[in-house]
């Protein structure tokens, strides 16, 4: 099944008019590192509205911001996530979105190939093996070699056939990152020079290949028992899944920032990281191992700028725990309510113990008034804690 959505009315100015879900899940927001970005000067479209995932067969929307989503049509907001049917309308801020559901298309079956003509029998001799004897089988290819040596059409780099065998990995990560597909004909991830790594892979052999391999990554040949191409494929499995994993914490950061209000990272003409802007783990991984794409940072600097990122975070936050729980506390500081008690009566005033009920009375409405907004309460003061460690952040660093 295949699932597009198309902004009917009015079409949004800068982004496109259409989107089709790739992988696993997407999300749609004013945001720009929105999967979906759909712009709206008046912010009635949440940075990060709706999302979309697949379930099965079919596929799921669910709200989740500030002003809801209206669907087909109704005058209440969704309040329950939606089994997506064909035709279903979606309102979203000023924008009228349509879901179509198609089948997969199922391609034809190649028609046969002729059966060559069979070769004539050579003369039989006293020699010769008898009519019904089995041949021999034929010897088994070395296993370093046949992972590098280039196919029959050379087009590719080698090994993709053996790397391709290993569904019980892939479908291991699908479970814990998803949106694992990426339409490698869709463009903007930088040219890929496979001729010149067909080359490479040909004039070299697969020790010298693993050498190079090893030598990149720090490692001493000799502390290696794995064959030359056991080593290569390993750390190519490796490095596929740090990478994803790259990515899930650098959404996660952004995910996090957003719900604090805090500014989200924007496009820029120069210093773009291909990880925080990648739909997909292997999106991210295409962008970092082609050559560096105009307006983005080469594959050694974002990484370095992602982890950077990743520990600004944590920074921030621990540093925004404290001030808030500060903030929350100080409403309950004698200082405090004796302030708020200043309105108490006359008789108050004289008597001690008729001022410390009246104290006492004002404690309990404010414990009261704190308990029952308790998560709103903590989370908009944690949310402005948040935002000035940031903005200290930024001083120091990156955020």
């Amino acid at each position: 099944m295949a699932l597009t959505l198309s902004v009917a009315d009015p079409k949004p100015e800068g982004a496109p008019a259409d989107f089709t879900l790739e992988g696993e899940s997407a999300i749609i927001g004013r945001s720009a590192n929105c999967d979906w970005t759909l712009p709206d000067a008046k912010n009635y479209i949440s940075s990060r509205h709706a999302e979309l995932r697949r379930d099965g067969d079919g596929y799921i929307f669910k709200d989740i911001s500030t002003n809801g989503t209206f669907l087909n049509g109704a005058a209440e907001r969704m309040t329950e996530e939606r089994r997506i049917a064909d035709g279903d309308s979606f309102k979203i801020g000023p924008y009228a979105v349509t879901a179509k559901v198609a089948a997969d298309v199922v391609a034809p079956p190649p028609p046969p190939e002729p059966v060559p003509a069979a070769p004539a029998e050579p003369e039989r001799t006293v020699f010769a093996p008898a009519a019904d004897a089995a041949p021999a089988p034929a010897p088994a290819a070395d296993p370093q070699h046949t992972v590098f040596a280039p196919g029959p059409d050379a087009g590719g780099a080698a090994g993709e056939e053996e790397v391709a065998l290993a569904p019980e990995q892939e479908a291991l990560w699908e479970k814990v990152a998803g949106a694992n597909s990426i339409d490698w004909d869709r463009g903007g991830f930088g040219a890929d020079d496979r001729a010149a790594a067909t080359q490479a892979m040909v004039a070299a052999t697969a020790d010298e290949l693993a050498n190079a391999y090893l030598t990149a990554a720090g490692i001493e040949r000799s502390k290696i028992t794995a064959e030359a191409s056991e080593a290569i494929v390993k750390g190519g499995s490796l490095l596929r899944r740090l990478v994803a994993g790259l990515v899930i914490m650098v959404e996660s950061r952004a995910r996090a920032k957003s719900q604090m209000g805090a500014e989200a990272t924007q496009l820029q003409l120069d210093g773009n990281n291909p990880i925080k802007f990648a739909r997909t783990p292997e999106a991210a991984l295409a962008q970092l191992v082609n050559p560096t794409q105009q307006g983005f940072l080469d594959a050694e600097k974002a990484i370095e700028d992602a982890f950077v990122d990743i520990q600004s975070h944590q920074v921030a936050t621990m540093a925004a725990i404290p001030g808030a729980l500060r903030q929350t506390l100080e409403r309950f500081s004698p200082g405090s309510i004796k302030r708020r008690a200043d309105n108490i009566g006359l008789l108050a005033r004289i008597l001690p113990a008729a001022r410390d009920a009246a104290l006492w009375n004002n404690y309990e409405k404010e414990f009261n008034t704190v308990a029952s907004q308790s998560d709103e309460a903590f989370m908009e003061v944690f949310a402005k804690e948040f935002r000035k460690a940031y903005a200290k952040q930024i001083v120091k660093g990156r955020p």
